[in-house]
Protein backbone atom coordinates (compact mmCIF):
# COMPACT_ATOMS: atom_id res chain seq x y z
CA UNK A 1 0.00 0.00 0.00
CA UNK A 2 1.20 3.52 -0.72
CA UNK A 3 0.09 6.90 0.50
CA UNK A 4 1.04 10.54 0.39
CA UNK A 5 2.28 10.05 3.97
CA UNK A 6 4.07 6.72 3.88
CA UNK A 7 4.36 5.88 0.20
CA UNK A 8 6.34 8.96 -0.63
CA UNK A 9 9.91 8.95 -1.82
CA UNK A 10 11.87 11.88 -0.43
CA UNK A 11 15.20 12.97 -1.75
CA UNK A 12 16.85 15.85 0.07
CA UNK A 13 20.10 17.54 -0.83
CA UNK A 14 21.63 20.08 1.51
CA UNK A 15 24.44 22.22 0.15
CA UNK A 16 26.20 24.67 2.41
CA UNK A 17 28.89 27.02 1.18
CA UNK A 18 31.13 29.27 3.19
CA UNK A 19 30.47 28.58 6.86
CA UNK A 20 26.73 28.03 6.72
CA UNK A 21 24.33 30.10 8.79
CA UNK A 22 25.25 28.45 12.04
CA UNK A 23 28.96 28.21 11.58
CA UNK A 24 31.97 30.48 11.80
CA UNK A 25 31.97 33.17 9.08
CA UNK A 26 34.53 32.70 6.35
CA UNK A 27 36.41 35.73 5.09
CA UNK A 28 35.41 36.66 1.55
CA UNK A 29 38.43 36.68 -0.73
CA UNK A 30 39.31 40.17 -1.94
CA UNK A 31 36.85 41.98 0.35
CA UNK A 32 39.10 42.49 3.34
CA UNK A 33 39.60 40.75 6.64
CA UNK A 34 36.64 42.46 8.32
CA UNK A 35 34.11 41.38 5.67
CA UNK A 36 32.55 37.92 5.69
CA UNK A 37 29.92 36.20 3.60
CA UNK A 38 27.71 33.32 4.69
CA UNK A 39 25.65 31.33 2.20
CA UNK A 40 23.48 28.25 2.69
CA UNK A 41 21.38 26.51 0.05
CA UNK A 42 18.93 23.70 0.74
CA UNK A 43 17.12 21.76 -1.99
CA UNK A 44 14.38 19.17 -1.38
CA UNK A 45 12.46 17.07 -3.89
CA UNK A 46 9.27 15.10 -3.13
CA UNK A 47 7.55 12.57 -5.36
CA UNK A 48 4.01 11.52 -4.44
CA UNK A 49 3.67 7.95 -5.71
CA UNK A 50 -0.14 7.97 -5.52
CA UNK A 51 -0.75 11.12 -7.55
CA UNK A 52 2.50 10.93 -9.53
CA UNK A 53 3.12 14.57 -8.79
CA UNK A 54 6.29 16.27 -7.57
CA UNK A 55 7.27 19.14 -5.30
CA UNK A 56 10.61 20.94 -5.54
CA UNK A 57 11.80 23.31 -2.81
CA UNK A 58 14.89 25.49 -2.87
CA UNK A 59 15.88 27.81 -0.04
CA UNK A 60 18.85 30.16 -0.26
CA UNK A 61 20.09 31.98 2.86
CA UNK A 62 22.71 34.68 2.36
CA UNK A 63 24.31 37.20 4.73
CA UNK A 64 27.18 39.66 4.49
CA UNK A 65 28.90 41.14 7.56
CA UNK A 66 31.32 43.96 8.11
CA UNK A 67 32.30 45.17 11.54
CA UNK A 68 29.21 45.23 13.78
CA UNK A 69 26.74 45.16 10.86
CA UNK A 70 25.11 42.20 9.10
CA UNK A 71 22.70 42.29 6.16
CA UNK A 72 20.86 39.10 5.23
CA UNK A 73 17.99 37.64 3.22
CA UNK A 74 16.24 34.32 2.59
CA UNK A 75 14.97 33.45 -0.89
CA UNK A 76 12.41 30.66 -1.30
CA UNK A 77 11.22 28.74 -4.35
CA UNK A 78 8.39 26.28 -3.63
CA UNK A 79 7.17 24.53 -6.80
CA UNK A 80 4.43 21.86 -6.70
CA UNK A 81 4.00 20.32 -10.16
CA UNK A 82 0.21 20.78 -9.86
CA UNK A 83 -0.78 23.00 -6.94
CA UNK A 84 -4.51 22.40 -7.55
CA UNK A 85 -4.27 18.60 -7.57
CA UNK A 86 -1.94 18.29 -4.61
CA UNK A 87 -3.33 18.94 -1.12
CA UNK A 88 -2.72 22.61 -0.28
CA UNK A 89 -2.67 21.75 3.42
CA UNK A 90 0.29 19.42 2.85
CA UNK A 91 2.16 21.11 0.02
CA UNK A 92 0.96 24.72 -0.18
CA UNK A 93 0.82 26.90 -3.25
CA UNK A 94 3.49 28.13 -5.65
CA UNK A 95 5.90 30.54 -3.92
CA UNK A 96 8.89 32.33 -5.38
CA UNK A 97 10.56 35.35 -3.85
CA UNK A 98 12.06 36.87 -0.73
CA UNK A 99 10.86 35.12 2.41
CA UNK A 100 12.90 37.05 4.97
CA UNK A 101 15.34 39.96 5.17
CA UNK A 102 17.12 41.65 8.05
CA UNK A 103 19.74 44.19 9.10
CA UNK A 104 21.44 43.96 12.47
CA UNK A 105 24.11 45.75 14.48
CA UNK A 106 25.92 44.17 17.44
CA UNK A 107 28.23 45.70 20.05
CA UNK A 108 29.34 44.58 23.50
CA UNK A 109 26.46 46.42 25.19
CA UNK A 110 23.75 46.54 22.53
CA UNK A 111 22.06 44.33 19.93
CA UNK A 112 19.72 45.87 17.35
CA UNK A 113 17.91 44.17 14.48
CA UNK A 114 15.15 45.15 12.04
CA UNK A 115 13.26 42.92 9.63
CA UNK A 116 13.20 39.23 10.48
CA UNK A 117 13.42 39.08 14.30
CA UNK A 118 13.36 36.39 17.01
CA UNK A 119 13.28 36.24 20.80
CA UNK A 120 12.71 33.70 23.58
CA UNK A 121 11.74 34.71 27.11
CA UNK A 122 12.62 32.23 29.82
CA UNK A 123 11.92 28.70 28.56
CA UNK A 124 9.35 29.93 26.03
CA UNK A 125 6.32 30.00 28.30
CA UNK A 126 5.53 33.68 27.67
CA UNK A 127 7.19 34.08 24.28
CA UNK A 128 9.21 32.02 21.85
CA UNK A 129 9.62 33.45 18.39
CA UNK A 130 11.99 31.13 16.58
CA UNK A 131 12.84 29.19 13.44
CA UNK A 132 13.51 25.46 13.07
CA UNK A 133 14.84 24.79 9.57
CA UNK A 134 14.93 21.03 10.21
CA UNK A 135 11.13 20.81 10.17
CA UNK A 136 10.63 23.99 8.11
CA UNK A 137 8.78 25.83 10.87
CA UNK A 138 8.92 29.36 12.20
CA UNK A 139 6.67 31.93 13.84
CA UNK A 140 9.04 34.77 13.02
CA UNK A 141 8.08 38.41 13.53
CA UNK A 142 8.70 41.11 10.97
CA UNK A 143 9.66 44.15 12.99
CA UNK A 144 12.30 45.32 15.49
CA UNK A 145 14.39 43.65 18.19
CA UNK A 146 16.68 45.30 20.71
CA UNK A 147 18.70 44.09 23.70
CA UNK A 148 20.83 46.04 26.16
CA UNK A 149 23.34 44.74 28.70
CA UNK A 150 24.53 46.43 31.91
CA UNK A 151 26.91 44.41 34.05
CA UNK A 152 25.01 41.15 34.71
CA UNK A 153 21.55 42.59 34.02
CA UNK A 154 19.88 42.76 30.61
CA UNK A 155 16.71 43.93 28.90
CA UNK A 156 15.09 42.69 25.68
CA UNK A 157 12.34 44.24 23.58
CA UNK A 158 10.65 42.90 20.45
CA UNK A 159 7.83 44.33 18.36
CA UNK A 160 6.31 43.50 14.99
CA UNK A 161 3.72 41.62 12.98
CA UNK A 162 3.71 37.87 12.55
CA UNK A 163 4.08 37.67 8.76
CA UNK A 164 5.19 39.55 5.68
CA UNK A 165 2.29 38.29 3.55
CA UNK A 166 -0.69 37.60 5.83
CA UNK A 167 -0.40 39.52 9.11
CA UNK A 168 -3.07 38.80 11.69
CA UNK A 169 -1.50 40.15 14.87
CA UNK A 170 0.88 42.80 16.13
CA UNK A 171 3.02 42.07 19.15
CA UNK A 172 5.01 44.03 21.70
CA UNK A 173 7.00 42.20 24.38
CA UNK A 174 9.74 42.89 26.88
CA UNK A 175 11.88 40.98 29.36
CA UNK A 176 14.10 42.15 32.23
CA UNK A 177 16.76 39.77 33.62
CA UNK A 178 18.26 40.47 37.04
CA UNK A 179 21.14 38.59 38.70
CA UNK A 180 20.62 37.19 42.20
CA UNK A 181 23.07 35.75 44.75
CA UNK A 182 24.29 32.15 44.47
CA UNK A 183 24.18 32.14 40.66
CA UNK A 184 20.40 32.54 40.46
CA UNK A 185 18.57 34.78 37.98
CA UNK A 186 15.15 36.43 38.09
CA UNK A 187 13.24 37.25 34.93
CA UNK A 188 10.21 39.54 34.58
CA UNK A 189 8.28 39.37 31.30
CA UNK A 190 5.28 40.91 29.60
CA UNK A 191 3.65 40.28 26.22
CA UNK A 192 0.94 42.33 24.47
CA UNK A 193 -0.60 40.87 21.33
CA UNK A 194 -3.50 42.43 19.39
CA UNK A 195 -5.35 41.58 16.20
CA UNK A 196 -4.56 43.84 13.25
CA UNK A 197 -8.03 43.28 11.81
CA UNK A 198 -6.88 41.58 8.61
CA UNK A 199 -5.57 38.19 7.60
CA UNK A 200 -7.18 34.77 7.74
CA UNK A 201 -6.58 34.21 11.46
CA UNK A 202 -7.55 37.65 12.76
CA UNK A 203 -9.85 37.93 15.75
CA UNK A 204 -11.43 40.93 17.51
CA UNK A 205 -9.25 40.83 20.58
CA UNK A 206 -5.86 40.54 22.15
CA UNK A 207 -3.87 38.86 24.90
CA UNK A 208 -2.03 40.26 27.89
CA UNK A 209 0.60 38.01 29.44
CA UNK A 210 2.51 38.78 32.63
CA UNK A 211 4.95 36.43 34.26
CA UNK A 212 8.20 35.71 36.02
CA UNK A 213 10.80 32.97 36.11
CA UNK A 214 13.53 32.02 38.57
CA UNK A 215 16.40 29.65 37.99
CA UNK A 216 19.88 28.75 39.08
CA UNK A 217 22.28 26.09 40.32
CA UNK A 218 22.58 24.46 43.73
CA UNK A 219 26.29 23.84 43.86
CA UNK A 220 27.35 21.01 41.57
CA UNK A 221 24.39 18.87 42.57
CA UNK A 222 21.35 20.34 40.85
CA UNK A 223 19.84 22.93 38.51
CA UNK A 224 16.38 24.28 39.34
CA UNK A 225 13.96 26.39 37.32
CA UNK A 226 10.37 27.59 37.69
CA UNK A 227 8.15 29.88 35.62
CA UNK A 228 4.56 31.12 35.91
CA UNK A 229 2.65 33.29 33.43
CA UNK A 230 -0.94 34.58 33.57
CA UNK A 231 -2.99 35.13 30.43
CA UNK A 232 -5.86 37.65 30.15
CA UNK A 233 -7.88 37.87 26.95
CA UNK A 234 -9.29 41.22 25.84
CA UNK A 235 -12.36 41.18 23.56
CA UNK A 236 -12.54 44.38 21.52
CA UNK A 237 -16.23 43.91 20.70
CA UNK A 238 -18.55 45.78 23.05
CA UNK A 239 -20.09 43.26 25.41
CA UNK A 240 -18.03 40.44 23.89
CA UNK A 241 -17.18 37.36 25.95
CA UNK A 242 -13.91 37.35 27.87
CA UNK A 243 -12.97 33.97 29.37
CA UNK A 244 -11.57 33.67 32.90
CA UNK A 245 -7.87 34.20 33.39
CA UNK A 246 -5.67 31.41 32.08
CA UNK A 247 -2.17 30.40 33.10
CA UNK A 248 0.90 28.47 32.11
CA UNK A 249 3.29 26.95 34.64
CA UNK A 250 6.52 24.99 34.23
CA UNK A 251 9.17 23.67 36.62
CA UNK A 252 12.35 21.67 36.16
CA UNK A 253 14.81 19.93 38.47
CA UNK A 254 17.99 18.31 37.15
CA UNK A 255 20.16 16.21 39.47
CA UNK A 256 23.80 15.30 38.76
CA UNK A 257 24.62 12.09 40.64
CA UNK A 258 27.96 10.94 39.29
CA UNK A 259 27.36 8.73 36.27
CA UNK A 260 23.60 9.18 36.65
CA UNK A 261 21.81 12.32 35.51
CA UNK A 262 18.13 12.65 36.44
CA UNK A 263 15.81 15.23 34.89
CA UNK A 264 12.26 15.94 36.06
CA UNK A 265 9.72 18.36 34.54
CA UNK A 266 6.19 19.45 35.38
CA UNK A 267 3.70 21.49 33.32
CA UNK A 268 0.25 22.96 33.93
CA UNK A 269 -1.69 24.75 31.16
CA UNK A 270 -5.21 26.15 31.44
CA UNK A 271 -6.83 28.43 28.84
CA UNK A 272 -3.35 28.99 27.40
CA UNK A 273 -3.76 28.34 23.67
CA UNK A 274 -1.57 31.00 22.02
CA UNK A 275 0.04 31.24 18.56
CA UNK A 276 3.42 32.67 19.57
CA UNK A 277 4.56 30.39 22.39
CA UNK A 278 6.42 27.11 22.32
CA UNK A 279 6.71 26.23 26.00
CA UNK A 280 8.45 23.17 27.41
CA UNK A 281 6.16 20.21 26.90
CA UNK A 282 7.27 17.95 29.77
CA UNK A 283 7.37 15.23 27.11
CA UNK A 284 10.44 13.65 25.61
CA UNK A 285 11.68 15.18 22.35
CA UNK A 286 12.65 12.55 19.79
CA UNK A 287 15.15 12.80 16.96
CA UNK A 288 13.88 9.79 14.98
CA UNK A 289 10.92 10.25 12.64
CA UNK A 290 8.37 7.67 13.82
CA UNK A 291 9.01 8.29 17.51
CA UNK A 292 8.53 11.99 16.86
CA UNK A 293 5.44 11.45 14.68
CA UNK A 294 3.79 9.27 17.31
CA UNK A 295 4.66 11.52 20.24
CA UNK A 296 1.98 13.16 22.36
CA UNK A 297 3.67 16.53 21.75
CA UNK A 298 1.57 17.13 18.62
CA UNK A 299 -1.62 16.64 20.64
CA UNK A 300 -0.82 18.70 23.73
CA UNK A 301 -3.89 20.67 24.79
CA UNK A 302 -2.72 24.07 26.01
CA UNK A 303 -6.30 24.91 26.95
CA UNK A 304 -6.31 22.12 29.55
CA UNK A 305 -3.38 19.81 30.32
CA UNK A 306 -1.07 19.00 33.18
CA UNK A 307 1.55 16.33 33.65
CA UNK A 308 5.21 15.49 34.08
CA UNK A 309 8.33 13.74 32.82
CA UNK A 310 11.14 11.75 34.42
CA UNK A 311 14.22 11.21 32.23
CA UNK A 312 17.36 9.33 33.36
CA UNK A 313 20.81 9.05 31.70
CA UNK A 314 23.34 6.50 32.92
CA UNK A 315 26.90 6.38 31.61
CA UNK A 316 28.22 2.84 32.07
CA UNK A 317 31.57 3.47 30.36
CA UNK A 318 33.23 5.65 27.74
CA UNK A 319 31.56 3.47 25.09
CA UNK A 320 28.12 2.72 26.55
CA UNK A 321 25.26 4.98 27.61
CA UNK A 322 21.69 4.12 28.69
CA UNK A 323 18.65 6.38 28.64
CA UNK A 324 15.12 5.80 29.88
CA UNK A 325 12.13 8.09 30.34
CA UNK A 326 8.48 8.08 31.37
CA UNK A 327 5.91 10.84 30.90
CA UNK A 328 2.23 11.13 31.75
CA UNK A 329 -0.42 13.83 31.34
CA UNK A 330 -4.14 14.41 31.79
CA UNK A 331 -6.86 17.03 31.33
CA UNK A 332 -8.86 18.61 34.13
CA UNK A 333 -12.27 18.74 32.50
CA UNK A 334 -12.50 15.69 30.20
CA UNK A 335 -10.99 12.24 29.69
CA UNK A 336 -7.77 12.59 27.67
CA UNK A 337 -4.91 10.65 29.31
CA UNK A 338 -1.54 10.10 27.64
CA UNK A 339 1.66 8.31 28.64
CA UNK A 340 4.95 7.25 27.06
CA UNK A 341 7.71 4.85 28.13
CA UNK A 342 11.03 4.99 26.25
CA UNK A 343 14.40 3.22 26.38
CA UNK A 344 17.65 3.72 24.48
CA UNK A 345 21.15 2.26 24.42
CA UNK A 346 24.08 3.97 22.71
CA UNK A 347 27.21 1.91 22.02
CA UNK A 348 30.48 2.82 20.33
CA UNK A 349 32.15 -0.06 18.46
CA UNK A 350 35.59 0.72 17.01
CA UNK A 351 34.58 4.27 16.10
CA UNK A 352 31.10 3.36 14.86
CA UNK A 353 28.12 4.64 16.85
CA UNK A 354 25.13 2.29 17.24
CA UNK A 355 21.88 3.51 18.81
CA UNK A 356 18.96 1.15 19.55
CA UNK A 357 15.59 2.54 20.69
CA UNK A 358 12.22 1.16 21.77
CA UNK A 359 9.13 2.77 23.20
CA UNK A 360 5.39 2.60 23.73
CA UNK A 361 2.82 5.39 23.82
CA UNK A 362 -0.88 5.42 24.63
CA UNK A 363 -3.11 8.46 24.34
CA UNK A 364 -6.72 9.48 23.86
CA UNK A 365 -7.22 12.33 21.40
CA UNK A 366 -10.40 14.31 20.85
CA UNK A 367 -11.33 14.26 17.14
CA UNK A 368 -14.55 16.15 16.55
CA UNK A 369 -17.09 14.84 19.06
CA UNK A 370 -15.35 11.47 19.54
CA UNK A 371 -12.42 10.25 21.60
CA UNK A 372 -9.89 8.24 19.57
CA UNK A 373 -7.48 5.91 21.37
CA UNK A 374 -3.98 5.29 19.96
CA UNK A 375 -1.42 2.70 21.01
CA UNK A 376 1.98 2.80 19.33
CA UNK A 377 4.92 0.43 19.83
CA UNK A 378 8.08 1.56 18.04
CA UNK A 379 11.51 0.06 17.36
CA UNK A 380 14.32 2.10 15.86
CA UNK A 381 18.03 1.76 15.18
CA UNK A 382 20.74 4.07 13.85
CA UNK A 383 24.29 3.34 12.74
CA UNK A 384 26.73 6.21 12.22
CA UNK A 385 29.96 5.11 10.55
CA UNK A 386 32.81 7.58 9.89
CA UNK A 387 34.98 6.61 6.93
CA UNK A 388 37.54 9.27 7.84
CA UNK A 389 37.62 12.79 9.27
CA UNK A 390 35.62 14.10 6.31
CA UNK A 391 33.12 11.44 5.17
CA UNK A 392 30.52 9.59 7.25
CA UNK A 393 27.35 7.57 6.63
CA UNK A 394 24.18 7.49 8.78
CA UNK A 395 21.63 4.69 8.31
CA UNK A 396 18.37 4.56 10.27
CA UNK A 397 15.57 1.99 10.23
CA UNK A 398 12.27 2.38 12.09
CA UNK A 399 9.06 0.39 12.41
CA UNK A 400 5.95 1.37 14.35
CA UNK A 401 2.89 -0.77 15.06
CA UNK A 402 -0.26 1.31 15.58
CA UNK A 403 -3.64 0.36 16.99
CA UNK A 404 -6.31 3.02 16.55
CA UNK A 405 -9.81 2.80 18.02
CA UNK A 406 -12.63 5.34 17.88
CA UNK A 407 -14.33 5.01 21.26
CA UNK A 408 -17.61 6.22 19.76
CA UNK A 409 -17.83 3.33 17.26
CA UNK A 410 -15.76 0.56 18.83
CA UNK A 411 -18.88 -1.47 19.80
CA UNK A 412 -19.49 -2.34 16.15
CA UNK A 413 -16.15 -1.66 14.45
CA UNK A 414 -12.82 -3.41 14.93
CA UNK A 415 -9.82 -1.19 15.76
CA UNK A 416 -7.50 -0.23 12.93
CA UNK A 417 -4.23 -2.12 13.19
CA UNK A 418 -1.37 -1.15 10.88
CA UNK A 419 2.41 -0.71 10.68
CA UNK A 420 4.49 2.22 9.41
CA UNK A 421 8.11 1.79 8.29
CA UNK A 422 10.99 4.09 7.39
CA UNK A 423 14.51 3.52 6.08
CA UNK A 424 16.84 6.45 5.54
CA UNK A 425 20.48 6.98 4.63
CA UNK A 426 22.51 10.18 4.85
CA UNK A 427 25.98 10.71 3.41
CA UNK A 428 27.86 13.55 5.11
CA UNK A 429 30.92 15.45 3.96
CA UNK A 430 32.40 17.62 6.69
CA UNK A 431 31.80 20.38 7.36
CA UNK A 432 28.99 21.59 5.12
CA UNK A 433 27.56 18.93 2.79
CA UNK A 434 25.00 16.15 3.21
CA UNK A 435 22.89 14.00 0.88
CA UNK A 436 19.83 12.15 2.24
CA UNK A 437 17.45 9.51 0.88
CA UNK A 438 14.33 8.39 2.80
CA UNK A 439 11.78 5.72 1.89
CA UNK A 440 8.47 5.22 3.77
CA UNK A 441 5.74 2.60 3.44
CA UNK A 442 2.67 1.41 5.37
CA UNK A 443 0.01 -1.31 5.33
CA UNK A 444 -2.74 1.05 6.48
CA UNK A 445 -5.64 0.28 4.09
CA UNK A 446 -7.00 3.81 4.42
CA UNK A 447 -3.93 5.33 2.81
Amino acid sequence: MTSDRCGRLLAAIVLLTGAGLGGRPAAAQGLGDDVSIQVANQFEFYWDTDLEETVADDRLDAAISRGPFTLGATFLSHSPSDAQRLDLNDYGKQVQGVRKRWLEATTDDLDLRIGDVYATFGRGLALQVFEDQTVDYDNVLDGFYGAGYFRDASFEFISGTNSLDDPFQVMKAGQLLLPLPRRFELGLEGVWSDSVGSGLQSRPGGDRLMGAHLGGSVGELADVYGEYVTRDYRNFRQGGYEPPQGHGAYSNLTLYLGKLQLLTEYKDFLRYELPYINPPTANRSHASTLFNRGSHVANIRFDDERGGLVDAYLTLSDHTRLNGSYSKSEARHFHAPAWEAYGEIEQWLHGTEVVLRTGETEETVREGSDNVFFERITYSGTVVHPFNDIWSLDITGETQGVQESNEGTRDFQFPFDYRDNIVSATLNKSPNYSWALTVEWTDDDRQ
